[in-house]
């Protein structure tokens, strides 16, 4: 193997710390997403990108040697994520959500206030959520995942925030100033810009995922535009 090949994964190499993640991807040697090296932004594949999950196993890069690091820091959203993010019907799709709460859904719409903010995102990341879950609760409560549909898209922001980790906004009564995450091909005038959600203004904005999913999209929203008739909810199980 030279420098520059990609290893090659079987699912029996991938880090036990994934589990209900690895059925929704069919080729462990395809590229995940937007990861790369953070040292020589090399691509990644799924495979390398799901062990470097694993710190445990000081994964290190084909091209560079480099340690490999799951999170995506620094880099730009790519042109295209950006764009369709911009489609009319962007946001009509089901969204997911992992929890440990079987009633999650009801339970969120009540809280605080009803003000509430939560996250969402696709399947894939919701299912990577719900391995990292898992291991965090000590393997001993039931993990659910949770879909459902947004009764209403005209107050959600077409401008795209930045992966936050726990700089989040978590009340819509409550605005905080979020970066928004820089496009791929955008002048950088060196000004830091900022979105808040508020009852007058945005009730939800899209953000580039750096943690579930390298370079996915994911939603934070307010509670109350979960469509609670097309929540479902199923039990994950471990085989």
């Amino acid at each position: 193997m030279t420098a520059t090949q990609r290893p090659s994964y079987g699912r029996s190499q991938i880090s036990s710390k994934n589990h209900w993640i690895l059925d929704e991807i069919p080729d462990f040697d395809a590229d995940a997403l937007d990861a790369v090296c953070q040292h020589c932004k090399v691509e990644l594949s799924w495979g390398q990108w799901l062990n470097s999950i694993d710190y445990h196993l000081n994964l290190r890069c084909h091209s560079c040697a480099g340690i490999l690091f799951p999170e995506m820091w620094g880099e730009s959203m790519p042109r295209a994520s950006f764009d369709a993010v911009q489609d009319p019907g962007y946001f009509d799709q089901t969204w997911y959500h992992a929890s440990d709460r079987r009633h999650w859904a009801q339970e969120v719409r009540a809280a605080l206030r009803g003000e509430l903010l939560i996250h969402a995102g696709t399947r894939l990341s919701a299912l990577s959520r719900a391995d990292t879950l898992y291991e965090e609760t000590g393997k001993q409560v039931p993990i659910y995942l949770h879909s459902f549909r947004l009764r209403s898209t005209k107050s959600l922001s077409r401008i795209v925030l930045d992966d936050a980790c726990d700089l989040w906004q978590d009340e819509l009564t409550d605005p905080r100033a979020m970066a928004i995450c820089p496009v791929e091909g955008d002048d950088d005038d060196g000004e830091a810009l900022s979105l808040s959600l508020s009852p007058e203004g945005y009730r939800g904005a899209p953000y580039y995922n750096r943690y579930e999913i390298p370079g996915d999209i994911s939603l934070l929203v307010h509670a109350g535009l979960i469509q609670l008739n097309t929540v479902e909810t199923v039990e994950l199980q471990r085989s």
